[in-house]
């Protein structure tokens, strides 16, 4: 078996040496002489070296491993069967949730989430939705709202729910309700590369965040430590993606860089700030997949058409799922690989950028194929899976000193 391993992220910083001290570099006579005992001490030890940090790259991914004599591709118990959620971390189990027949876990990718090394799902009924972390329920809401994002802060659950008809938002801490907004549409989700694991809920520092557009007024907010700000009004150049990263929220919208974007997403990279989506020369030109900076806004062209773009350190991708069957993976410095099989590609969630290396997860039509991870020219296979796919990846970079 083959697993993850060796995701150390190496730290070079330069150490700043402060001067001496003046009574380091001089020691004074007292005036009129004076017995060696009453003159200071010269300090020798040698000066305490600052701490370098160190950093830990953890990988994450979930799968989920069916019996062997189930074919989950065709799912003739419609999400029924008797599964489990396996939680990865470099390549090894680290946690099996029992899913699917007799639990209140589903075994759909689109609502198994995986935030901070834990994995949260949500299980829709017909009257509830039922959260739980790590296989054990923490919280019910109702049936018409969908998971967009999560934190587990200071011992809470903070949770960020969307209705099924795409509007419609409310923040709750644990099971108490801090904002509700009936026309509120939320920037960003899981399934959304350029946010970060914990979907449209996420930390800034101190604080907790997300942001919002009103559909009814045509406005958007950002919202700190539950406290809705009215930030800008949208107008006819609309906001396509809005994230706080400093003080103030950047935001993408429909015109830029001499283009006209049909959708944009931002990413933050150690290069900067990106804008990637599919935009046009004109309202009505052709469609490409495009990254700029807004560093010097400059513009590269990945592909023609749609593709999910991800934005790493000095180097962009484009992931087209539906090419002729197949995957096609194409970089901003003019790459492409089309992979050999055809493999299902859930979501965003199935490849994550890491430095300037795209992780991927494949699960491949065929089963008697076993699913893999790929990590720039690496290929990885998940231990114990067997029959079963790869539900979404992420990574982890936490100081450790």
């Amino acid at each position: 078996m083959k697993g993850i391993s060796n995701f150390m992220l190496a730290a070079t910083l330069s150490l700043v040496c402060g001067c001496n001290l003046i009574s380091d570099l001089f020691i004074v006579e007292p005036r009129g002489g004076g017995r060696p005992e009453d003159k200071l001490p010269r300090d020798t030890a040698a000066p305490e070296r600052p701490s370098v940090p160190v950093f830990d790259t953890a990988v994450f991914f979930t799968a989920v491993r069916f019996p062997e004599e189930y074919d989950w591709c065709l799912d003739t118990a419609c999400g029924n069967a008797s599964s489990e959620i396996l939680l990865y971390r470099n390549g090894n189990i680290v946690r099996t949730i029992a899913a699917g027949r007799g639990t209140n876990i589903s075994s759909d990718p689109d609502f198994i989430h995986t935030v901070g090394g834990r994995v949260f799902t949500e299980y829709p009924g017909m009257s509830e939705n039922i959260l739980s972390v790590d296989g054990k329920e923490f919280l019910r809401i109702p049936s018409n709202e969908r998971l967009k994002g999560v934190l587990n802060r200071d011992g809470h659950f903070y949770t960020l729910t969307q209705g099924c008809l795409g509007r419609g938002i409310v923040l709750r801490r644990d099971d108490t309700e801090l904002l509700r907004d009936d026309s509120g549409i939320l920037f960003g989700d899981f399934n959304d590369p350029s946010y970060p694991e914990s979907g449209a809920l996420y930390e800034i520092g101190a604080h907790y965040c997300f942001c919002y557009k009103d559909a009814a007024a045509s406005c958007c907010h950002l919202v700190k430590d539950g406290i809705p700000t009215l930030s800008e009004m949208s107008g006819s150049d609309a906001i396509l993606d809005m994230k706080l990263s400093g003080k103030n929220p950047d935001f993408a919208r429909t015109k830029g860089f001499g283009r006209h974007w049909l959708s944009a997403r931002l990413f933050y990279t150690s290069d900067g700030t990106c804008i990637a989506g599919q935009c046009s020369d004109s309202e009505s030109g052709p469609v490409h997949s495009c990254v700029a900076s807004l560093n010097d806004g400059s513009t590269d062209e990945i592909c023609s058409g749609e593709a999910i773009l991800y934005c790493g350190d000095g180097i962009s991708w484009g992931v087209i799922s539906d090419y002729g069957g197949k995957i096609k993976i194409i970089t901003s410095r003019g790459g492409q690989t089309t992979m050999p099989d055809t493999y299902h590609f859930f979501s965003g969630r199935c490849a994550a950028p890491t430095g300037d290396k795209l992780m991927i997860a494949l699960t491949p039509r065929d089963r008697s194929i076993p699913p893999k991870v790929l990590l720039g020219d690496e290929v990885y296979e998940p231990e114990g899976l067997g029959n079963g796919f790869i539900a979404g990846v992420s990574c982890r970079i936490t100081q450790t000193n």
